[in-house]
């Protein structure tokens, strides 16, 4: 009987092991099944584990150290289990099936790790106290050792120590050096990891991109629901102003359609406004001199004076950044939360106030305003959903200059961090309007959009690391914003500003060091390289040629023929992909390795860059042709001319002697 429940148990565990080591080589989607099984499991575990310190904890002092003595085995092996682990993840990144069992260990391993430190709480000296005080004690240790967020003073959560002498903060300096650094080095492991698998999917359909030719519109890929909160907007205006079927009503829909249409043709110009950057740097003048608390005093001429001033000096400040999207995105998130957002908004004000126009009964003026509002808090969330897709523009295969690269980065990751605390200050306005928010201090004279972003900017500067910039300055809100919700929506902000600006502002710098003070080295000689070119570029077109029509009748069909797909459903991993598109991608990434040697004005890096783009014109006429006989003629061209670039590239071998072997036949 024992040698069959040992011979199950081995089945189970190798079948365990398999399944872990076919995990850990497939994409990161694919953890997320053993990810939720394991938290079943640790659930389970932890709830019995729970369920014998509560049995024990109310005992005598042997029963309680039973109990705890329990737990620590339960927790040591598992923390053990992830440290190990994490460490060899670290020193060999290619080890991924250590990496996921760590990762799917560390839940359980933390639980368990609190309940232990728990029942040794307990079993030392506070044996009147609950076993959930003490959960609570550990689990606010844990939150409050996460840097920068300063989690428990901002959602205003406190728990007093159960013991106050020597042994109560040794158990405490235990609990933070034992369970803490390891589990934070699983987080951060397992953030690099994704982060890079991240970029390197961007990296392959950026070139995937490039070989299929194909462009996505920048209005189709940018549009969201936020365009559908104007309309929105409207009718939550309107609706309850009269009853259902009425002229009223009837005006609501109305206006909320023409709404919806204006904000799709607004949103179709921003593309055009971004190349005709004087009139949005207008705009922003305007919006800042006119509708201003500051410069609410100030006459007619002197505002018309102080509006072309800042026209000017936006105009020498802004230029220089206007190349990238996230600027004009970001000017036009300012200005509609400061204008909009808030019952005191100047812009809202306005138009509530001078357009008296009315349709039906219902108030056009108040009605824009709240559309206008409800756009600036969607457009605001929209901002914060596209901050995780920002590609990264500094190593791409297709860029050549490296300065551009890193410009473009680290403006782009700057001007995210804006987005998020914009977004961050529509939020505490919100919080603010809705009663959910307190505002402390003497006031600032600001209306509740201005407050709030100055709170938000006052907070992420002095939750960053390195000298405090608001202690530097000598800047003190003289207004603040308290509440669980409030400080709920700072950390949120601090966070999103690290993830998502300060992280990779530091990953940018580390990236362009590397290329500039060590540019990459070719790790394949010269003669190897370019015959790796020559080879690949040989086989997409050999295969093209394979499939193309016959011109006898009955002629076999080619062994292996071509089915067009969707080249993104298949980029992101390398086993999958046809073998057209994985050669092509091959080639494009061994062109910069070409560049290097040859330099960009060598006839052999000429030759081999024209025989790629040439292949790379077959393949898409070959992948958008879906068998019709009219595009026949077109591939058939292509191919030939591919062939004829792939032989001038040999020719340019020869002639700078790097391949001894000769010419191959030119194909008719």
């Amino acid at each position: 009987m024992a040698r069959h429940w040992l011979a199950t148990l081995d089945r189970l565990w190798d079948r365990a092991q398999q399944r872990i080591d076919a995990t850990a080589g497939e994409p990161l989607r694919s953890w997320l099944a053993p990810l939720g099984q394991a938290l079943i499991a640790t659930v389970a575990l932890v709830g019995l584990t729970r369920l014998l310190l509560t049995s024990t904890a109310h005992g005598n002092s042997l029963v309680r150290w039973l109990g705890a003595a329990v737990a620590a085995l339960l927790a040591l092996p598992l923390l053990a289990v992830v440290t190990r682990n994490t460490i060899i993840s670290l020193i060999e990144p290619a080890h991924r099936r250590l990496l996921l069992i760590a990762f799917l260990a560390s839940s359980a391993a933390l639980a368990l790790s609190v309940e232990a430190f728990s029942a040794v709480t307990l079993a030392i000296g506070a044996p009147s106290r609950s076993l959930w005080s003490a959960e609570r004690f550990y689990l606010w240790q844990l939150v409050d050792s996460i840097p920068l967020l300063r989690l428990t003073d901002r959602l205003q959560w406190t728990e007093p120590p159960l013991l106050h002498g020597v042994d109560g903060r040794a158990l405490v300096l235990g609990f933070k050096l034992l369970v803490i650094p390891p589990l934070a080095r699983v987080g951060l492991t397992m953030y690099g990891f994704i982060e890079n698998r991240r970029v390197e999917r961007a990296h392959h359909q950026a070139i995937a991109t490039h070989v299929r030719g194909t462009a996505n519109s920048s209005l189709t890929s940018s549009l969201g629901l936020f365009l559908l909160a104007p309309a929105a907007g409207v009718i939550w205006a309107g609706w309850g102003r009269a009853p259902l079927w009425s002229l009223t009503s009837l005006a609501v829909v109305a206006v909320a359609v023409a709404a919806l249409v204006t904000t799709i043709l607004v949103f179709a110009l921003l593309n055009l406004l971004a190349e005709l950057v004087l009139i949005p740097l207008l705009l922003a003048a305007v919006a800042t001199v006119w509708f201003s608390p500051w410069f609410a005093d100030v006459g007619f001429w002197a505002k018309v004076g102080l509006t072309i001033v800042a026209w000017f000096a936006l105009w020498f400040v802004v230029l220089p950044f206007w190349e990238t999207p996230e600027l004009p995105q970001a000017l036009v998130a300012f200005a509609t939360l400061v204008g909009f957002v808030g019952a005191d908004a100047p812009a809202g004000r306005w138009l509530a106030q001078h357009v008296s126009w009315q349709l039906a009964n219902l108030p056009i003026g108040a009605v824009l305003a709240t559309a206008c509002a409800w756009y600036a808090v969607a457009f605001g969330a929209w901002l914060i959903l596209q901050a995780p897709h920002r590609q990264p523009a500094l190593g791409d295969a297709q860029l050549a200059e490296v300065w551009f690269g890193l410009r473009s980065d680290l403006r782009a990751y700057v001007l995210i961090g804006v987005h998020i605390v914009l977004g961050a200050a529509t939020a505490l306005t919100l919080l603010r309007a809705g009663g959910l928010a307190a505002a402390r201090g003497p006031g600032d004279g600001l209306t509740s959009s201005s407050s709030s972003l100055v709170v938000a900017v006052w907070h992420v500067l002095d939750s960053l690391p390195g000298p405090s910039v608001p202690g530097v300055l000598e800047w003190r809100l003289t207004t603040d914003l308290t509440g669980r919700w409030a400080g709920l929506v700072i950390v949120l902000a601090v966070t999103g500003v690290v993830a998502f600006a300060a992280l990779p502002l530091i990953r940018t710098v580390v990236l362009w060091a590397r290329l500039t003070l060590s540019p990459p080295e070719t790790a394949t000689p010269a003669t190897a390289l370019a015959r790796e070119v020559t080879d690949r570029l040989d086989a997409v077109i050999s295969q093209l040629e394979a499939n193309l029509p016959h011109d006898e009748p009955g002629a076999a069909s080619p062994a292996q023929p071509f089915r067009p797909g969707s080249f993104y459903a298949r980029v992101a991993d390398l086993p999958h992909r046809q073998p057209f598109e994985q050669e092509l991608v091959a080639v494009e990434l061994a062109l910069r390795q070409l560049r290097d040697v040859f330099g960009t004005g060598s006839a052999v890096y000429r030759a081999a860059h024209r025989a790629a783009e040439l292949t790379a014109g077959a393949y898409r006429i070959s992948a958008d042709s879906r068998g019709q006989p009219s595009a026949d003629t077109d591939l058939r061209a292509a191919v030939m001319n591919a062939r004829a670039a792939l032989d001038e590239l040999w020719r340019a071998l020869r002639d700078f002697r790097l391949d001894a072997e000769p010419e191959p036949a030119t194909t008719a």
